[in-house]
Parts: structure tokens; C-alpha cells; sequence
């Protein structure tokens, strides 16, 4: 089999880009201006291909170190000193980057959980210590409406007409908050007319957090478990774990992922490794969705995101009565919180659960602390 020609039909058969045949249909136009790909109209100045080269006659033709150049990162904190009187440490809070997404995309892997926009304000990073305003510009209202246009590819007036749980979910798991102007009819809210702040949680993998909780819970025979903290904590990024731990231990595993963003998946595909064993369904209300994985998919071990309504604890009760590990999330500060609402307060007194995972943050670092139930 000629491999070779297999591999050259196939490469021949990816479309291209559409925004590379843009850029070449606009380079054969006379008195067109191209602004794509930040590429400059004008040649690169002789200052900069003289040093260039100059570096290339030296041998500066190595990798450098993952910071980068020690100088650059020198010569970056005398400017920032001599602009903006704020001094880092060019050793250990300097970091070069390719470009400036590369560094945006770093800085909100690293730490950011959510950026928050809102009209009339600066942007802001909340981050494990606290939320800190960033940059000079504030933010407008045509600003909101471009981010969620953006997020999700059609028009900020389609989306918030479909918008009535505050929320949108967007590739990747991420989470979009909309607060704003109401549009309430028959008692409930059907819309949101006009956006005020936008909140944008960052999602991420943390692969090894759920070891020791993991651990535990298997000492206990694995108990249907329920993670507790206040919102934005962390459950589902502790419940994505567990599921790939569990998954990877050879336990079928049913993810009901009724918000797109503990799989964030995307055409079908988890873009988040929840596990080789691990079927993923997204969209539908717990409920519905608990009795069809249980019907079709006879998982060992069913997961779901945030219980918060009676409908919700009504899917973790069918799952627990059929034989089924149950792996479940609910705002709370504690198991003691939970127990005093009425959703909850029947799953917990009934037994429903034998075992709960608080989530606590100290420090700015969160923390696991595994509660036995019921016993």
C-alpha cells in the first residue's frame, strides 16, 4: 500500500483557510490596505536586520531560556520602570513570550479564573486572592455585545433572546455569565435585553488534583459522593478529574453534562480528558438524561454536574436506586449548609449519599476535606 500517496490525497483534501484566501484575493487587488495578521505596511526598519544579523555572525543562534533572554528581560523592567514606575524581577517575574496572545494565554492558564467585563469599568481578573482591575480602558456596552457575538457566533440580539438561565457555554466548557436587563413574562425570565457585565470563566484540567480524594474514596468502597463548595471553587474541575480517575480504573462512567462544560465537548468530541471509558451527554435535564444513559449506556458509575433543582435530586435519587455509583456537585459551604435547603435535605437524611468532599480555600489554595455520610 503506498502510503505516500494516500497521505498527499488526503493533505490535498483539507479546504483551505478561508481567511488565507481572503488575504490572497486582497494581495492581487491594486490600492487595498491589508490590516490581517498583524503584518506591518512597511519594510522592517535596517536597525532591527542589522542587529539581526549581527546576532547571527556571533552564533546567538541557540535556544534561549524558557524566560528568555536575560538582558531582554533586564532592558523590559527598565522600561516598565521608566513608563509605568512598576518594577518586576527580571529573574523570576519577567517572561518572554512569542507574541502577545501566547502571553495573554499564559497569564490566564496560570491563574485567572474568570475575567470580568462590565460596562463603565475596567476589565478585571479574578484570581484565587481576589478580583484586581487590569489595563486603562473601560469597557463599553458595544464591547459586551462583540464578546458575546463572538462566544457565540451569531448576533448579540439572537443570543440573548435564547439566553433565560443567565448563561451561555461556549467551545471548550467555558461559561459565559450575562447580567443585564430582564425580559420577564408569565412570572419567569425569558430573556436578557440588554448586557450591563459579562462574566467569562476560564475552564482548565488539572490533572493529579483528585489523586488523594480518588484514593480515599476507594478505601470506602467508592461511595456515591457528592462535591460541595460555593460557586466558582472548583467542583467541576474536582468532578472532571474523579470521572477520568474512575474511567481509567475500567468503571463504565456516564457523564451527564447538561451545561457543556465539564467535557466541553465539542462536534461530538470531549475537548477535556474525562476518561477512555466515559460516554458524555450534553443538552438534556438530568432527569431525562439520567434514565436514558441508564437505559442505553448501563453505566457503573453516573456523574452530573450542580444539582440545584428538585428535578435535579430526583436524577441522583433514580440513579442511586438502581445500583449505580452517583458522583454529584451542589453549592454549598458545607454538608451542615446543604442539609438545611429543602432539595437537598431529603438526598441527605434518606442516605443518598455516603460520602461528601468539601472544598475549602485557604491561603488563596483549595483545599479537600472527605466527609463519611450517614454513618
Amino acid at each position: 500500500m503506498n502510503y505516500e500517496n494516500i497521505l498527499c490525497r488526503r493533505v490535498a483534501c483539507v479546504p483551505p483557510s478561508g481567511i488565507r484566501k481572503f488575504f490572497d484575493v486582497v494581495s492581487e487587488m491594486d490600492g487595498v490596505i491589508s490590516l490581517g495578521v498583524g503584518e506591518p505596511d512597511f519594510n522592517t526598519p535596517w536597525t532591527y536586520t542589522d542587529a539581526a544579523i549581527y546576532s547571527l555572525r556571533r552564533g546567538h543562534t541557540h535556544y534561549t531560556s524558557n524566560w528568555g533572554l536575560i538582558e531582554l528581560r533586564r532592558a523590559i523592567n527598565r522600561y516598565l520602570v521608566g513608563r509605568f514606575e512598576t518594577e518586576y524581577d527580571p529573574t523570576d517575574e519577567i517572561l518572554v513570550t512569542v507574541g502577545a496572545s501566547e502571553g495573554i494565554d499564559l497569564a490566564l492558564r496560570a491563574g485567572a479564573e474568570e475575567l470580568r467585563l462590565r460596562a463603565g469599568r475596567r476589565l478585571s481578573l479574578a484570581m484565587p486572592e481576589g478580583e484586581s482591575p487590569v489595563g486603562k480602558r473601560t469597557v463599553t456596552p458595544r464591547d459586551l455585545d462583540t464578546v458575546l457575538e463572538n462566544a457565540t457566533r451569531a448576533s448579540a440580539h439572537t443570543a440573548l433572546e435564547s439566553v433565560a438561565s443567565g448563561f451561555v457555554t461556549v467551545r471548550g466548557g467555558c461559561r459565559v455569565g450575562l447580567c443585564g436587563e430582564t425580559v420577564v413574562r408569565e412570572g419567569g425570565v425569558r430573556s436578557i435585553r440588554r448586557l450591563s457585565s459579562l462574566g467569562i470563566r476560564i475552564p482548565r484540567q488539572h490533572r493529579g488534583c483528585a489523586a488523594e480524594v480518588y484514593a480515599r474514596l476507594l478505601e470506602l468502597g467508592l461511595p456515591d459522593t457528592l462535591i460541595v463548595s460555593p460557586p466558582g471553587s472548583g467542583k467541576t474541575t474536582l468532578l472532571r478529574e474523579l470521572v477520568r480517575l474512575v474511567s481509567e480504573g475500567g468503571r463504565r462512567v456516564s457523564l451527564i453534562d447538561e451545561r457543556g462544560e465539564a467535557a466541553g465537548v465539542w462536534e461530538g468530541q470531549p475537548l477535556f480528558d474525562v476518561g477512555p471509558c466515559t460516554d458524555v451527554m450534553t443538552g438534556a435535564p438530568k432527569a431525562e438524561a439520567a434514565a436514558m444513559l441508564i437505559r442505553a449506556m448501563t453505566p457503573q458509575v453516573l456523574a452530573m454536574d450542580e444539582i440545584t433543582t428538585p428535578a435535579d435530586a430526583e436524577a441522583a435519587r433514580l440513579a442511586a436506586g438502581c445500583g449505580v455509583k452517583l458522583l454529584a456537585t451542589a453549592h454549598a459551604g458545607s454538608v451542615r449548609e446543604l442539609a438545611q435547603r429543602p432539595v437537598y435535605r431529603p438526598l441527605l437524611s434518606d442516605g443518598v449519599f455516603g460520602a461528601a468532599v468539601v472544598i475549602e480555600r485557604h491561603a488563596g489554595e483549595r483545599r479537600y476535606r472527605l466527609e463519611v455520610l450517614g454513618g
